[in-house]
C-alpha cells in the first residue's frame, strides 16, 4: 500500500475512528484559531516549520484550492496529513486526513497527536521557529518531575497523575527482551546497562521533533518509571508538548501487550 502518493481510498478522517466525531469540534476550533497565522506563511518559513517538526511538505494537489500539504508520522503506520486550502471567494480551511493504517491506534490518541501538531504548527506560524530551534540545551536532559516544577509547580502532582499515573504499573512489568522488540516496532533507540548515573533494565529514546528527544526509562531496580526530555523542551511554549509522554507511554504499553498477551493486562484495566 503506497504512501508516496495521495489516493483518496487510502485516507480517512477522524470521523472514521470509533467515536471520532466526539473530537471534531475541538479540532475545528483549533483549526479556526490558527488559520489566520497560516495564511501569511511564506514557502521558506513553511519549509523551516516542516523540518523542525519532522514533517514532510508534499506536492499533492488534493483539492483544487490546496496550497500545501504537511505529513507527520509520529509512530510507524500512524500518518497525519494537514491540508491547507485557500480560495479567494470562500477563504481558507484546514482539512485533516489519516492513512488507514492509523486505525491501529486508539481514537483519543489520534486526536491528541493531531491537537499537539496543530498547536505547535500554529505557534510556529505566528511566532516563528527561532526560539524553538535553539540547540543550546540539546546535550542536557531534564526529568519530567523537574520540568513540572518549572512549568506548573502548583499542579505538578495532578499533571504527573494525568500523564503517567496508572500507566506506570504496566510499564514496570515490561522486561528487557520485550522492550527491545518494542524498540524495533516503534522505531525507537533501545538503551540498556549504564546510562549516565543509572543502571537501566531498559530504555527507549524517541526523536519526537527534529531537535527534541524523549527518553522513557526503567531502572534496574524497577522501583519507578523515569521520563526525561532533552532540556531544550524549555524552548517550546506549549504545555501540550508534555502530552507526548502520555502518547508514547500508551504506544509502549500497546506494543508490550501485543507481545506479552494476557500477561500484561489492558491499559484500561489500570485506569
Amino acid at each position: 500500500m503506497s504512501k508516496s502518493e495521495f489516493k483518496s481510498a487510502n485516507y480517512i478522517t477522524l470521523r472514521q475512528f470509533q467515536g471520532g466525531w466526539i473530537w471534531l469540534k475541538n479540532i475545528n476550533e483549533i483549526s479556526a484559531r490558527i488559520i489566520p497565522s497560516l495564511q501569511s506563511l511564506s514557502t521558506e518559513k513553511l519549509h523551516d516549520i516542516a523540518n523542525l517538526m519532522r514533517g514532510e511538505l508534499l506536492p499533492w494537489q488534493i483539492f483544487d484550492d490546496t496550497q500545501w500539504v504537511l505529513r507527520f508520522t509520529p509512530l510507524p503506520e500512524f500518518i497525519i496529513l494537514i491540508v491547507f486550502n485557500h480560495d479567494d471567494e470562500f477563504g481558507s480551511a484546514l482539512k485533516i486526513f489519516y492513512h488507514k493504517s492509523s486505525l491501529k491506534i486508539p481514537t483519543e490518541d489520534a486526536y491528541v497527536f493531531t491537537e499537539i501538531f496543530l498547536e505547535i504548527l500554529g505557534q510556529f506560524a505566528k511566532h516563528g521557529v527561532a526560539q524553538a530551534a535553539l540547540n543550546q540545551f540539546y546535550d542536557e536532559l531534564i526529568s519530567f518531575p523537574a520540568l513540572l516544577e518549572i512549568i506548573d509547580p502548583t499542579n505538578k502532582e495532578k499533571m504527573w497523575n494525568d500523564i503517567i499515573g496508572q500507566r506506570e504499573a504496566p510499564l514496570l512489568k515490561i522486561d528487557r527482551n520485550t522492550a527491545k522488540k518494542i524498540s524495533i516496532s516503534l522505531e525507537a533507540e533501545f538503551l540498556s546497562g549504564k546510562w549516565y548515573s543509572n543502571e537501566l533494565e531498559w530504555g527507549l529514546k524517541f526523536n519526537i521533533l527534529n531537535n527534541l528527544d524523549l527518553y522513557t526509562l526503567l531502572p534496574l531496580d524497577r522501583q519507578n518509571f523515569q521520563i526525561y526530555y532533552t532540556k531544550n523542551v524549555l524552548n517550546f511554549e506549549s504545555r501540550r508538548i508534555l502530552f507526548f509522554i502520555w502518547l508514547y507511554c500508551n504506544a509502549i504499553i500497546r506494543e508490550a501487550r501485543n507481545i506479552l498477551g494476557e500477561v500484561l493486562p489492558k491499559l484500561s484495566d489500570y485506569l
